[in-house]
């Protein structure tokens, strides 16, 4: 399996499967030997989030790989621009990386909550633009985030994507 796919308008090429680490389990040394062995069958969009507490997993099978093999994706819940400044400080340091591939506010479920945590998005866009993250998004689990997303389509005019 090695179908590459182009992330949206974010310039990047990823596997059309994603490795989510959200229910990682064991040591550091397992958990990079199940991406290592992902990324040998294809899989190089790798997901992780500040809280999952897989950072150093991911780090460790990045060293493996090479840091250019993979597409790493990264979340954090933070509201404010500080706390979402910490998250990046903290996914470089963990992740060992010069750049995040792409950074996701988590969780993001309604108008309302994405109002709410602009700062925090702000800080990310202000870190892809000091070359920290290159791509920035929000992730959702319902539906009514996606129509939001899909139907309001002011990000696009103007200021340009996000991603």
């Amino acid at each position: 399996m090695d179908t590459r796919v182009r992330l949206g308008r974010t310039g990047l090429t990823v596997s059309t499967l994603c490795f989510g680490t959200g229910y990682m389990t064991g040591s550091v040394t397992a958990g990079a030997r199940l991406l290592v062995k992902a990324h040998e069958l294809g899989i190089s969009f790798w997901d992780t989030s500040d809280d999952y507490g897989t950072h150093p997993h991911v780090a460790r099978a990045l060293r493996e790989v090479g840091r250019d093999k993979v597409v790493v994706a990264t979340k954090t819940y933070a509201s404010t621009a500080v706390g979402a400044r910490r998250a990046v400080t903290r996914a470089l340091r963990e992740l060992g990386v010069d750049a995040v591939d792409v950074f996701l506010l988590h969780a993001v479920d309604s108008a309302g909550e994405l109002e709410a945590k602009s700062p925090a998005l702000e800080a990310l866009s202000k870190a892809k633009a000091e070359g920290l993250i290159r791509a920035v998004g929000v992730s959702s689990h319902t539906r009514q985030r996606y129509a939001i997303g899909t139907s309001d389509r002011r990000r696009d005019k103007g200021r340009g994507s996000r991603a």
